[in-house]
């Protein structure tokens, strides 16, 4: 059973509304036999069964990344559009573009306190908290729900480098957002967000 991309970010068309934001990244692996080794050719991909999640998400890290030593190309594009991401077209397009390595984010974890307005006023609460480990393999569910949603949530989003060579996972890295107002900012911060901190880490040279 083939198993469909899960997704980084479920209610696009929801109302987003928090009183504050904040957001953080650690870093929680890095092997050391790829301590200081740095990275020209990047392939970057999100993991989510939206596909202008993924790609919007895609095209801010690329943008955060690129520099006059360093290319970052999103899957979306070597793929021409939705596409099914599959673990041998990843491999496939290393091997034709020399991608040296590959950048996977994923959601890790999500909390949300979801305030649903309806005729009669209600409130769910809905927990995740689990991960999809397979290599470019994830598990899928999306809430879809047709209602105006009250959101007050912490995301964790989780970054996979892969050395493109042996596809080796080599560092990770969890980034955390609490009460983002909405979709764009936390797209386009988390991931100037997570390209400073591949920076900080040597996986790309600096700017």
């Amino acid at each position: 059973m083939r198993l469909i991309p899960r997704i980084i970010l479920l209610l696009l068309t929801a109302t987003f509304f928090a009183c504050s934001s904040s957001m953080s990244i650690n870093r929680t692996y890095e092997d050391p036999e790829y301590v200081n080794r740095t990275y020209n050719n990047i392939l970057i991909l999100a993991v989510a069964a939206d596909y202008n999640a993924r790609s919007r998400f895609e095209r801010s890290l690329a943008n955060a990344l690129e520099s006059s030593s360093t290319v970052a190309t999103e899957y979306y594009e070597i793929a021409a559009g939705d596409q099914e991401v599959t673990r041998e077209k990843i491999l496939a397009a290393i091997e034709r573009f020399g991608y040296d390595g590959v950048v996977v984010t994923q959601l890790g974890s999500q909390q949300r306190e979801l305030s649903i307005e309806t005729p009669t006023a209600e409130t769910k609460v809905v927990r995740r908290d689990d991960r999809a480990v397979d290599f470019f393999r994830y598990d899928y569910e999306i809430l879809n729900e047709p209602y105006q949603i009250n959101v007050e949530t912490e995301v964790t989003l989780v970054s996979d480098f892969f050395n493109a060579a042996d596809a080796k996972r080599i560092w990770t890295a969890e980034s955390k957002v609490m009460d983002k107002q909405n979709i764009a900012y936390l797209i386009e911060d988390t991931a100037v967000m997570i390209a400073g901190r591949m920076r900080r880490d040597g996986l790309v040279a600096s700017q």
